[in-house]
């Protein structure tokens, strides 16, 4: 009976560490798991104008990253200022959003939802060598837009 208890308690022990981890080994790595810093928005270099309020206040995207694993879970994390007329930057914001994905050996498909998840869509993208293009949907619910744009993104090494 010491025996089977002990038997039991391992086994608790093994399951409860590798709950905590982030990335349990099971799912193999595939071509697009890794760090990916974007480099171009519609071929545009980075600082890319988002938009342009009617005062010329600016807001810019400065820095993006994909953070792909494998357990299906892509961060994608966005570094944007605020630029007044005369130049003066202000108000940076990093936002970071979690989604769900899958892929093909060349095909990346991000799943995304809109914040009151009543709207969805896919992003794809693929792979060639250290390159990754996605073709990518924002949607801005509350003025019903819909913006779309080719991400140029280098993978970190």
């Amino acid at each position: 009976m010491n025996r089977r208890l002990a038997v039991l308690i391992a086994l608790a022990a093994a399951t409860a560490a590798a709950a905590c981890t982030e990335e349990l080994p099971t799912t193999p790595a595939s071509s697009f798991t890794g760090t990916w810093d974007l480099q171009s928005v519609n071929g545009a270099a980075l600082p890319f104008t988002l938009s342009t309020g009617l005062d010329g206040t600016k807001v810019l995207l400065v820095d993006s990253r994909l953070e792909t694993r494998t357990r299906g879970r892509v961060s994608d994390i966005h570094r944007t200022l605020s630029q007044s007329v005369n130049g003066t930057r202000f108000n940076e914001v990093i936002d970071t959003v979690e989604s769900p994905y899958s892929a093909t050996p060349t095909v990346l498909f991000i799943r995304r939802y809109a914040l009151t998840a009543s709207t969805d869509w896919v992003d794809t993208g693929t792979v060639s060598s250290s390159s990754l293009q996605l073709k990518a949907r924002y949607l801005v619910e509350q003025f019903g837009r819909v913006f779309n744009a080719n991400l140029s993104y280098l993978r970190r090494p």
